[in-house]
């Protein structure tokens, strides 16, 4: 698959994994304090904390829950409407009892139950528990660490847990967090022994450390994990065997996310074998070859920047809409994974959680699908989705044809504009709230949160396939399928830069190396040669990645 004419030197290997990434936005202060006060929360010490607490499920909050849920079904009218009221003012910590409702023989429970579950899911979602989490790492406030740890045991969704063990690691220097953490490895709930160790695994304290090596041999899967990736980052090889064993072991997600770290690791020495969901007998394979490389080169690798958040794994991921399968491969072109008979996908995004956002264009949906193609969530549109986008505050960014929107995690639509004339072919959601797209007739416009235009290009678009980019720097990367070329413009429409070695470029993403990464849709008359190629700033192909269909969108990571 990948044309070894062109594959990638030593060089460029190295440079992707040392050149920094682009930016993961996390959100915004701003971002999370309008959050915040959207949901009537007061961004300051007491209304953070206050809230947080009122979502914590210590054992007297979990006894009130059960019997607000039997009060539900009270011989008195009022009484069963005080009940549901206040379930529904506790959100989203009131779920997992609701759900549970649904086996009581009390149809009226069950009834409520539903009509809690649906009014709770139509608030903030999982956004208002990460804006006020990001608010707590950023102010470092008194209590923080301990509310935290309190709080994650009443959560069931990953990307809140995920921002809860960020938050406790941005606060490990203050509050007293280590001496809490370590009264916290005792826990008899997972997720706390998990982000406990992933903060003292961290500590400059050895004695401290040692209490995360033990947790290498917790019982549960991310609680090693979270060990692991912490010792790592205080430079400890000695938690390299570990993600071997979870490679072997661990839950798929886990395995996956333990194989990217050691290959990040490891270099150009990684093994040949790669992880498959092929059985158990592939995948004690896949880990038995990393401990063999643990035993052999592992125990001498050097960690020094393995805590550097800005290296790249080096994986890119390809969207392939004719043969309606999205893959991602190393840079020696080698597959990693691959998701079949989807519908026309046309643009795929790997997410922190380790699952993939998807937008298929002729299924006219937006699925997230785990690696073995299941599908976790999906939101139907009545248009052909163009792409998607996961933001920050959990929403999903998606342009169609006639225009974008924001899907909240629910599955409500917000912010939608539609496009008064022609065809949208791609958009992008800046940090700043700012949208760039580019039309069908090759109009390029980058727009406020208003809507207003500011900047507006009109690029030499004779037809085919485009795509834009707003660049850190302020210019605009398009890719010109029709004029087998792409641009670098500024917002005044002088071009900079140009590249006409590939034919009908129908995507271009600029990497952190300064290299471009493009998708061609090969020769247009005869088919075929369709292909991702990289390259550098000369406009010459130095990598080179062969398709089967054609890929529409690819993303490097």
């Amino acid at each position: 698959m990948l044309d070894r004419r062109h594959a990638p030197s030593l060089t460029v290997f190295l440079l992707w994994l040392a050149c920094p990434a682009p930016c993961k936005c996390e959100g915004s202060l701003a971002d999370a304090e309008q959050t915040l006060r959207q949901w009537k929360v007061e961004p300051t010490a007491s209304g953070v904390l206050g809230y947080l607490q009122s979502q914590t499920l210590e054992e007297p909050a979990r006894q009130g829950l059960e019997r607000l849920i039997a009060e539900m079904g009270n011989d008195r009218f009022a009484d069963r409407e005080r009940a549901t009221q206040r379930i529904k003012a506790r959100g989203q910590v009131a779920l997992p009892f609701l759900r549970r409702a649904h086996e009581s023989p009390d149809l009226e429970i069950v009834r409520r139950a539903e009509a809690c579950i649906e009014a709770i899911q139509h608030g903030p979602g999982p956004a208002l528990p990460r804006a006020a989490l990001r608010w707590l790492a950023a102010h470092k406030c008194p209590g923080s660490v301990a509310a935290i740890l309190a709080y994650l045991p009443g959560t069931e969704d990953e990307s809140v847990e995920d921002e809860a063990i960020r938050a406790l690691v941005a606060l490990r220097d203050v509050d007293s967090a280590e001496r809490t953490c370590g009264q916290a490895i005792a826990s008899s709930v997972p997720i706390q022994r998990a982000a406990a160790a992933a903060v003292l695994g961290r500590s400059r304290d050895p004695a401290l450390r040692d209490l995360a090596h033990e947790m290498l041999a917790d019982p549960e899967a991310n609680v090693r994990f979270q060990a692991a990736t912490a010792l790592l980052a205080a430079h400890d090889r000695s938690a390299l065997p570990t993600l071997a064993g979870l490679v072997s072991a661990g839950p798929p997600a886990l395995a996956w996310r333990s194989e990217e770290l050691l290959e990040r690791i490891a270099g150009q020495s990684s093994p040949d074998t790669s992880l498959t969901l092929d059985g158990p007998d592939a995948r004690r394979r896949a880990g038995d070859a990393w401990l063999a490389w643990w035993e052999h080169r592992g125990q001498g690798i050097d960690l020094t920047d393995w805590d550097n958040p800005h290296r790249l794994f080096g994986y890119t991921i390809v969207a392939e809409i004719d043969s309606n399968r999205v893959w991602e491969c190393g840079p020696t072109g080698k597959v990693r994974w691959k998701i079949e008979d989807l519908e026309g996908p046309i643009d795929a995004r790997m997410l922190d959680n380790g699952h993939v956002l998807i937008a298929e264009s002729h299924g006219q949906r937006i699925t997230e699908r785990d690696l073995t193609g299941r599908i976790l969530w999906q939101k139907s549109l009545q248009q052909n989705p163009v792409c998607c986008q996961r933001l920050a505050d959990g929403n999903t960014f998606v342009a169609t044809y006639q225009g974008t929107l924001e899907i909240t995690p629910d599955g409500r639509e917000t912010n939608s504009a539609a496009l008064a004339m022609g065809f949208m072919f791609g958009a992008q959601r800046l940090d700043n709230g700012n949208v760039a797209y580019v039309t069908a007739q090759g109009l390029v416009v980058e727009q406020d949160v208003s809507g207003r235009a500011i900047h507006t290009l009109t690029t030499p678009h004779s037809g085919g396939w485009c795509s834009v980019e707003c660049l850190a720097n302020g210019n605009f990367l398009i890719a010109l399928s029709g004029n087998h070329e792409i641009l670098e413009m500024d917002a005044q429409g002088r071009t900079l830069w140009r590249c006409t070695k590939v034919s009908s470029p129908c995507f271009a993403t600029r990497l952190p190396n300064g290299h471009t990464l493009v998708c061609s849709l090969g020769v247009r008359r005869t088919g075929g040669n369709q292909r991702v190629v990289e390259v550098d700033e000369a406009g010459n192909i130095v990598w080179t990645l062969r398709t089967d269909g054609r890929p529409f969108r690819a993303h490097r990571r």
